[in-house]
């Protein structure tokens, strides 16, 4: 018997089918008639499943076009919606085709944009109905939803669903013959290794990785597994270590949004390094991306950070005005680190009452979501600035500052220079 077929393929969930969180959010969401047009569009894909009791194909056909003229009738017209309306599109084809894997794509597509809007329970709904589609011969596409369904698992801390997915991926991808698809499996395994404690298990699993991607030119997999690796090392607290290989990933990465994010990475390592100007120049050059407004903001509360860690007011209140424009649209999580960094930062400054009151506020915001981590340093933050201690205390807490600068770090730093001289033209 084959390995694999042993292993918990995630379609065994008795509420597959019923779609409810797209029902939830037909029923009680921003958008309802997206939402409904959203579960309309799973119950037409769900006539295609391999287990599904197959209808006329004259229900088919109604089905369909009924569907199809609900989600084109859908405004205002979102990136969402378009994605549902290529469903229903190639849908269609793949009833005329008789081939239900053609719908493979485009239900990929939907789960992603739904993954960017946080969406995640719609969006392993669509990826676990896509596996419904199989129908037991091994393919690109499938081992592409398995890979995505690893990464969703993974993220909602589900860590043996996202290994047996990923153990999946990498099992059908070594009988394609994909070597990048297998190689993307084994790094995921390696980033659910950290997640779990196992830090040694993980570095070693990303070096192999790194390896292989060098002999086999897979600057992607190269990529990945190196920003990965720099996670893993930060964790471990070898930061000096991390940091190159964040900015290897940062070179290594085509797509605009990878690269800035391995570069906020980079920031985040030098600041807490102890190189303040040089986390300033990637954040500087991060902004200059095109980012959703929620990065963006997150990059912007690094600038702020920076700024009162280096003494600059002018700039502190800078950042603190532009990010203040749109307070009322941030995130309540990215609110929250905004009211913990203007109070730390309004401390080093000596503004004890204004201090005080950002990081009740922040206090706040962590009990009304029950991030109880944030809480406790929010609640030692405030202990400190009280105490009228946090200048230095805060200082050394914090970032853990190695006050070192090994050679590859200030190669690093001088990349980042050139990248923003040549950036200033």
């Amino acid at each position: 018997m084959d390995a694999t077929s042993t292993m918990t393929v995630p379609n065994t969930d008795p509420n597959i089918g019923l779609h409810k969180p797209f029902l939830e959010n037909a029923a009680n969401g921003d958008d309802r008639q997206e939402g409904l047009g959203a579960f309309l569009v799973m119950r037409l894909v769900d006539q295609f499943c391999v287990d599904a009791a197959q209808p006329s194909r004259d229900a088919m056909h109604y089905q369909c076009y009924s569907t199809q003229e609900f989600v084109s009738g859908l405004h205002p017209k979102t990136e969402t919606s378009s994605v549902l309306y290529e469903v229903t599109r190639v849908a269609k084809a793949a009833l005329e085709s008789e081939d239900r894997r053609m719908l493979f794509p485009p239900l990929q597509a939907l789960a992603y944009r739904l993954e960017e809007e946080s969406r995640f329970d719609e969006a392993l709904d669509v990826l676990q109905t896509a596996i419904r589609l199989s129908d037991g011969r091994d393919a690109e596409e499938e081992v592409g939803v398995f890979l995505h369904l690893g990464r969703i698992y993974r993220n909602n801390n589900s860590f043996r669903e996202a290994r047996n997915c990923y153990e999946r991926a990498g099992a059908m991808a070594l009988r394609l013959r994909d070597r990048h698809s297998e190689l993307l499996s084994r790094i995921g395994r390696g980033i659910v290794t950290r997640q779990t404690g196992n830090l040694p298990e993980s570095e070693k699993i990303l070096r192999d990785v790194i390896a292989e991607s060098q002999t086999s030119k897979d600057g992607d997999a190269e990529a990945r597994a190196s920003q990965d690796l720099a996670g893993t090392l930060y964790f471990a607290g070898r930061i000096s270590e991390a940091t190159p290989y964040a900015f290897r990933a940062y070179e290594l990465h085509d797509a605009p949004s990878d690269k800035a994010r391995a570069l906020s990475d980079t920031g985040a390592m030098l600041k807490a390094l102890g190189h303040y100007s040089a986390a300033q120049n990637a954040y500087s050059v991060v902004l200059a991306h095109d980012l959703r407004p929620d990065v963006r903001a997150r990059t912007e509360i690094e600038c702020l950070e920076v700024s009162a860690l280096t003494g600059d007011r002018v700039s502190f209140e800078r950042w603190r005005c532009e990010i203040a424009k749109k307070r009322d649209d941030l995130p309540q999580d990215v609110l929250l680190e905004f009211e913990l960094e203007m109070g730390i930062g309004y401390s080093m400054f000596d503004r004890y009452d204004r201090a005080e009151d950002h990081i009740r506020n922040a206090i706040a915001i962590a009990e009304e979501l029950g991030m109880g981590q944030r809480l406790f340093f929010a609640e030692r933050r405030l202990e400190e600035i009280q105490d009228q201690r946090s200048r230095s205390f805060e200082h050394s807490l914090l970032f853990n500052e190695e006050g070192e600068c090994t050679t590859p770090v200030r190669e690093t730093i001088e990349r980042l220079e050139d990248l923003v001289a040549a950036a200033r033209g």
